[in-house]
């Protein structure tokens, strides 16, 4: 701060206080005038200054000092704008016409960092004893400690994100590469937003200055659209229970054509319905990612659910990211309804002989005794409802007889096959099945007997017959 001798005195009274000003003599104006005069013809060789004036109103000069100390930094930032572009030209390798209209907001963000080494001199009374003039400024070496070497590293930490991103691209580790392409792209819009700024790599043996955000998008791009989830070639089944049949459902990811170890997948049920233990798991070594189901209901006959890499955990920062997802088709096993009546009444003699042998056509077997339809039509509606496939109905006539004066009853049988498409609403097979002859101490007994019998050789009738129907 300049302590000038004063020749007049002015007395202020603030409050119950006084404070004493003087105004600057001849010589001590020219002094000032000389001062500034010298500050001005150094600005841009070795600092950059700003200047400002305020007029004292009602004797308030500190009033007036701090106006004109902010409309000196205010004219210090547009000096400084106007003159380092052509340092932003050679630090970010840019014509002017480029830079022109994006320089104010490296300043302006940079504000602070200029304004911390700023020195600042005041003149009262100057240019006359109604205005303070205060200069400031900011020295040359400081201005490139404080702004040109912090640029310098900031692009130098870009392009070391563009170089370890090569790096690991070349090495195979393409999630590594996404995640230092991503953050080297969010350095950069962040230090410096829309202003292209120019990156050293190294392409086909050559080094390149290359656009950043350009070669970043690129990068960025060319990873995520080469890594896919492909479906293995075969069918995932579920149970009428809703029990995974096979195996558990997978699928495997990809870079181009080769397997990518620990990509996040998340996992949505889009169709049916289905629980998971949990909707994200990552790449095994050899690319495969299970879906874990803990749970799916029957009820639907396909489950669909959507995988898709979660590329956003190595790449949160960039905003145009898109990647390739994939639809899963769970598929409930084919189902078979079935009844079987003996003479009139149900029979569950042999249910085992029967399920074993719709389990061994491919089906899901539900026995189902409780019907209560009046007629065939119905039931079939209200089986379509429950979104089941098909309706057996074993029908045996079978009529028993007491053999002379023996206490030994013998029955004789005939079987009759039906079965219906439940989605179609009409019967696919109707025929005649096998008969037996059964015996029993009493004539229940020989019906059993003569019934479980004939079940056992029309089961593996059932096996070829309902082969047909499972597709």
């Amino acid at each position: 701060m300049k302590y000038i001798k004063y020749s007049v005195l002015i007395f202020t009274v603030i409050g119950c206080g006084v404070l004493l000003f003087s105004y600057p003599d001849k010589e001590e104006y020219a002094a000032i005038k000389k001062e500034i005069k010298r500050y001005r013809s150094r600005n841009n060789i070795d600092i950059y200054m700003g200047e400002g004036t305020a007029k004292i109103k009602n004797g308030d000069i500190q009033a007036a000092r701090r106006q004109a100390e902010d409309l000196a930094t205010d004219s210090l930032l547009r000096s400084i704008k106007v003159y380092v572009k052509s340092d932003f030209v050679s630090i970010l390798n840019l014509n002017k016409k480029q830079i022109e209209e994006k320089i104010d907001y490296i300043i302006n963000t940079r504000a602070d960092s200029i304004l911390k080494g700023r020195k600042i001199e005041y003149y009262d009374f100057y240019p006359n004893n109604k205005t303070v003039t205060v200069i400031v400024y900011l020295d040359k070496s400081d201005y490139d400690r404080l702004v040109l070497e912090e640029e310098n590293k900031r692009i130098s930490a870009i392009n070391d994100y563009a170089l370890n991103g090569e790096k690991n691209f070349k090495n195979g580790k393409y999630l590594n590469a996404l995640s230092d392409f991503s953050k080297g792209y969010s350095l950069k819009r962040e230090y410096f937003k829309d202003i292209p700024i120019k990156i050293r790599i190294k392409e086909d043996n050559e080094e390149k200055n290359l656009d950043a955000e350009m070669f970043f998008d690129s990068k960025i791009q060319e990873i995520s659209y080469s890594i896919n989830l492909v479906l293995p070639d075969e069918k995932f089944i579920y149970s009428a229970s809703g029990r995974l049949l096979n195996k558990t459902p997978y699928v495997t990811a990809y870079f181009k054509n080769a397997p990518i170890e620990n990509l996040p997948v998340k996992f949505e049920c889009v169709r049916g319905r289905a629980e998971l233990y949990s909707d994200k798991a990552k790449s095994a070594k050899d690319g495969r990612v299970e879906i874990n189901i803990s749970k799916i209901d029957p009820y639907y006959k396909e489950t669909q659910i959507i995988a898709e890499p979660v590329l956003s955990e190595y790449a949160s920062d960039y905003p145009f990211l898109k990647t390739n997802s994939l639809r899963i088709t769970l598929h409930r096993n084919k189902t078979v309804v079935f009844k079987v009546k003996l003479n009139s009444s149900d029979y569950n003699g042999s249910n085992d002989i029967i399920k074993s042998a719709i389990n061994s056509s491919g089906f899901d077997p539900i026995l189902r005794n409780e019907q209560k339809e009046k007629d065939i039509n119905s039931l079939l509606a209200k089986l379509s409802q429950e979104n089941l496939d098909y309706y057996l109905l074993i029908k045996i006539d079978a009529q028993s007889e007491k053999l002379a004066d023996y206490n030994l009853y013998r029955a004789s049988s005939q079987s009759y096959i039906y079965l219906y498409s439940v989605i179609d609403m009409n019967m696919v097979v109707a025929e005649e099945g096998p008969g037996e002859t059964g015996y029993g101490s009493s004539g229940q007994n020989a019906l059993s007997d003569s019934a479980d019998k004939t079940l056992k050789k029309a089961s593996k009738i059932l096996v070829e017959k309902l082969k047909n129907y499972y597709k």
